[in-house]
């Protein structure tokens, strides 16, 4: 099984190559730049594997959310390659994957959604599955939902806005990770087990998953939030 995967939601982009099992990965942490970077990576994963696009079975993405220029980059490109070698789209919600490359059973995902609000949700696994215990929502920090239980934290929004957090959040999180974050590897991990059970895109229905639809504030709000 040969998957192709991409991830430019954030700061760090990347694109890997899994194959029967084995994953390779090329990135860097220069958000603005990925559209300059991400076929080379691709091209460059397929020549030292030895096999061409035509040979790969299915293509996938980190779908949100996350930057709005990023999704809709990583959408596009994968969209482009699906159509031209007539082959099936994966679409891995962003926060799944990063929740999946964590190393802990519960976590809760949580990064900077800009406009002083973060993107979360919960996610736990089970056998080979990560069940979505909370879907994937913005909201202000002070709001950030907290299921109940113990959660491992992952995502940056823990230490951008740790100060701004609900009262008492660390006893539901006791720990976490701000430096997490999603990965083409872990995409192309988690894509490989959708492709497995039939839940795959057909190119041409591929959108991104951008849950808030605002991009950025106007001058009035963003005076309304100073004051």
């Amino acid at each position: 099984m040969k998957i192709i995967a991409i991830d430019t939601s954030g700061d760090w982009g990347s694109a890997a190559l899994h194959v029967d099992g084995a994953v390779r990965e090329l990135g860097e942490n220069h958000r603005g730049q990925h559209s300059e970077c991400i076929l080379g990576w691709i091209r460059r994963l397929l020549d030292e594997a030895g096999i061409g696009f035509a040979q790969v079975d299915g293509y996938a993405f980190g779908a949100g959310p996350g930057s709005f220029t990023g999704l809709r980059l990583a959408a596009a490109v994968t969209q482009g390659l699906a159509l031209a070698c007539d082959r099936p789209v994966i679409a891995v919600p962003s926060l799944e994957a990063l929740a999946a490359g964590c190393g802990h059973p519960r976590v809760l995902a949580c990064i900077d959604a800009r406009m002083k609000e973060v993107y979360v949700a919960a996610y736990e696994h089970a056998d080979d599955s990560w069940l979505c215990v909370r879907g994937a929502e913005a909201c202000a920090p002070a709001a950030l939902p907290l299921p109940a239980g113990a959660w491992f934290g992952a995502g940056d929004g823990f230490a951008r806005y740790r100060d701004s957090l609900p009262h008492g959040w660390q006893s539901t999180i006791p720990a976490f990770d701000a430096e997490a974050r999603v990965t083409a590897a872990v995409v192309a991990e988690r894509a490989l087990v959708r492709y497995v059970r039939g839940d795959v895109l057909d190119p041409a229905k591929v959108e991104p998953l951008y849950v808030r639809d605002k991009v950025a504030l106007t001058k009035v709000e963003q005076g309304q939030r100073r004051d």
